[in-house]
C-alpha cells in the first residue's frame, strides 16, 4: 500500500513567527523531525521510512536536505520551489518519479543508484550544462526543457528512454549517442538560438525517416549521420599512405612522449617510410 506525505508548508510556517523569512524557507528532515531553520516543527516522521510519496512542491523552498534510508520512496516532487542547486541522496533505488519543474536550479547532483527512475521532469530551471550517471536504463522521459543548455552529452545506457525534451534551450550543436533503441520523441524546438547541427547514429536517422521517432523542431532531410572516426596505414614500395576520417591526425616516435599535431595533412597521406625505428600515428578528436 503507497504511504503518501503531503507537506504544505506555508501553513506549518504561520506558528512560527520567532523565524526569519529567509529562514522559513531552509528545510531539512533529520530523523524523526522536520527542522525549519533553527527551530523544530513538531511533526512525527516515524512512518517516513515507508513512504512511497513525497510531496514538497509550491512551497517556497530555497535549500532541502533529504535523510537517508527513504529506499521506499517511489515519486518525489519539488516542483514550483526557489532551488538553486540541490543533491539527491544515495539510497534511492526504488524512485521512479523526480519533479524538479520550475526551480531555477543552476545545478544537480543525482547519485549513480537511481536504477528505477522513469521519469526526471527538470522543466523551467537555469542549468547551462548537466551530467547525468550512468545506470539509468529505466528511464523513460527526459524532460530539459526550458533551460539554458548550450552543450549535452547523454550518459551511457539510456536503453528504455522514449521521450527527450530540449525546447527552448540555447543548443548550437547536438550529437544524439547510440543505445536509444525506444526513442520515440525528440523535442529540441528553439526560442532562443537556432540549432545548426543534428548528428545521429544511423539506425536512429533511419527510424526518423520512417517515422517511428518524431522529430520535432528540426528538419528531418538536415540529420547528419554520425560517423565514427578510422585510420588507417598501408605500405608499398616504401611509400607509407595514411588514411582517416574525422579528427586531427598526430604523430609521435614515443608512446609515452608528446603527440604532435598535423594540422596542414589531408587524408590520404603520403610519405616516404619514416627512417625512425618506429614511429605512431593516431587521431584527436
Amino acid at each position: 500500500m503507497k504511504r503518501f506525505c503531503q507537506f504544505i508548508l506555508p501553513a506549518l510556517l504561520v506558528s512560527l513567527a520567532s523565524q526569519t523569512a529567509q529562514a522559513q524557507q531552509m528545510l531539512t528532515i533529520k530523523g524523526e523531525r522536520v527542522i525549519l531553520a533553527g527551530g523544530v516543527v513538531s511533526f512525527e516522521f516515524e512512518v517516513l521510512k515507508d513512504v512511497t510519496d513525497l510531496d514538497f512542491s509550491s512551497s517556497q523552498l530555497m535549500f532541502l536536505t533529504l535523510p537517508e534510508g527513504l529506499e521506499n520512496l517511489e515519486t518525489l516532487n519539488l516542483g514550483y520551489n526557489r532551488l538553486t542547486t540541490f543533491s539527491l541522496p544515495e539510497g534511492l533505488t526504488n524512485l521512479k518519479t523526480l519533479e524538479l519543474i520550475n526551480n531555477g536550479l543552476l545545478s544537480l547532483t543525482l547519485p549513480g543508484d537511481l536504477t528505477n527512475l522513469e521519469t526526471l521532469n527538470l522543466e523551467g530551471n537555469n542549468l547551462q550544462f548537466l551530467n547525468l550517471p550512468e545506470g539509468l536504463a529505466n528511464l523513460k522521459t527526459l524532460n530539459l526543457a526550458r533551460n539554458r543548455l548550450t552543450s549535452l552529452t547523454l550518459s551511457k545506457g539510456l536503453t528504455n528512454l522514449a521521450t527527450l525534451n530540449l525546447t527552448g534551450n540555447r543548443l548550437k550543436f547536438l550529437t544524439i549517442p547510440e543505445g536509444l533503441p525506444k526513442l520515440e520523441t525528440l523535442d529540441i524546438r528553439s526560442h532562443r538560438v537556432s540549432l545548426s547541427s543534428l548528428v545521429v547514429r544511423e539506425d536512429l536517422a533511419e527510424r526518423i525517416r520512417n517515422g517511428d521517432v518524431s522529430l520535432i523542431g528540426f528538419n528531418s532531410g538536415d540529420v547528419t549521420i554520425y560517423t565514427p572516426p578510422s585510420l588507417s596505414i598501408s605500405r608499398m614500395d616504401g611509400i607509407m599512405e595514411i588514411t582517416w576520417n574525422g579528427g586531427v591526425l598526430q604523430s609521435t616516435t614515443d608512446l609515452f612522449g608528446e603527440w604532435q599535431d598535423l594540422e596542414s595533412a589531408e587524408s590520404p597521406l603520403r610519405i616516404l617510410f619514416p627512417s625512425e625505428a618506429m614511429r605512431f600515428f593516431r587521431l584527436r578528436l
